[in-house]
């Protein structure tokens, strides 16, 4: 749905992204844009949203900038995206100095205002000393209560890898230890079968073999095996060019002609079978809010560990997050 906009000419969400961007072109900066993202564990009320959105246009002096917003409701409740204009009328851009420190302190304060779980971030100690130096001593002290102090969280995947998970309902890490175990095999027939029994399956991309899992997104085959070894303590390291000499002489179907067609189908990939078509959708806006985050133990305990720095927790991705699976389930997909 769209949501607020201020100093825009264009109503849909589509032309004031256009616009958005239009403006950026005057800008001396290579990034005149800046996307957040928020989104509560639970509904938060009208005056919440406002309060939120006050204290971050302050903290980033945004008061005057032009921005569109548009609303999601996923699991019952609403999260929000905003894109921000970065150009001042001298043509350069807002500094975004320490964004990611400020914007934890950010989200640590809203989750004190509105009664959420406190999480753990990357930055908890910076987020302490910033609290204090700014006078905000009670907070900061809730923050030590929650054993934040002296600690710090790191995530398995990047952001736009945890937002094409969240979207595809695919388990990256589940993925990642199929291909090592097919891997050490050292026989690509043997990863072959493996994956096509989990609805995967090999093809050759632009820089080497890829993965091309049950919705038609792309995993490069290195990156997956060098995910599931480093989890193992033992990592491997393996570069494009290894993985391309790890399939030689084997005939893969070409990704780029499948994503040229827009979809997989019996024509391109004869082992699929009859498969859905799949949509390939583009790159998240870089800068959104998702960080290396999980809960303390002040979380309900009804609720998994969730790392996104932004304030949600998701049950359904907590196979993800502990690198575990049910017996007899799917280790790729998280989908319920």
């Amino acid at each position: 749905m769209v949501g607020a906009s201020r100093g825009l000419i264009e109503t849909g969400t589509k032309d004031q992204i256009k616009e958005l961007t239009h403006i950026g072109r005057y800008a001396s900066h290579s990034k005149p844009l800046h996307h957040v993202h928020a989104d509560p564990a639970k509904d938060w009320t009208p005056d919440q949203w406002a309060d939120f959105w006050k204290s971050y246009e302050n903290e980033f002096s945004l008061q005057k900038q032009s921005f569109t917003e548009v609303v999601h409701v996923k699991h019952g409740r609403e999260h929000k995206h905003r894109v921000y204009s970065l150009l001042l009328p001298s043509g350069s851009c807002i500094r975004m100095d320490n964004d990611f420190i400020r914007r934890e302190k950010l989200n640590r304060l809203a989750e004190i205002r509105t009664g959420e779980p406190i999480l753990s971030g990357r930055h908890n100690d910076a987020v302490i000393k910033a609290l204090e130096a700014e006078g905000k001593t009670a907070q900061a002290q809730i923050l030590r209560d929650a054993g934040l102090e002296g600690t710090r969280t790191r995530g398995k995947l990047k952001p736009q890898e945890r937002a094409q998970q969240e979207r595809t309902h695919i388990d990256k890490a589940g993925l990642a230890v199929i291909v090592l175990k097919g891997w050490k095999g050292y026989n690509p027939d043997v990863l072959k079968e493996q994956l096509k029994a989990h609805g995967c399956h090999l093809a050759m991309g632009d820089k080497g073999p890829v993965v091309i899992d049950q919705t038609g997104n792309v995993h490069a085959l290195n990156r997956l095996v060098n995910m599931a070894s480093k989890a193992e303590g033992k990592p491997l390291k393996i570069t494009a060019k290894q993985a391309v000499d790890y399939v030689r002489g084997y005939d893969l179907p070409f990704y780029a002609d499948i994503q040229k067609k827009g979809k997989i189908n019996e024509r391109t990939l004869p082992e699929l079978g009859t498969v859905q078509e799949n949509f390939f959708i583009p790159a998240d806006l870089p800068g959104s809010l998702w960080s290396e985050q999980e809960h303390t133990e002040h979380s309900r305990p009804d609720e998994q560990p969730d790392r996104r720095q932004t304030l949600t927790h998701r049950p359904d991705t907590a196979v993800t997050r502990n690198h575990r699976t049910a017996t007899g389930s799917n280790p790729v997909s998280t989908k319920p």
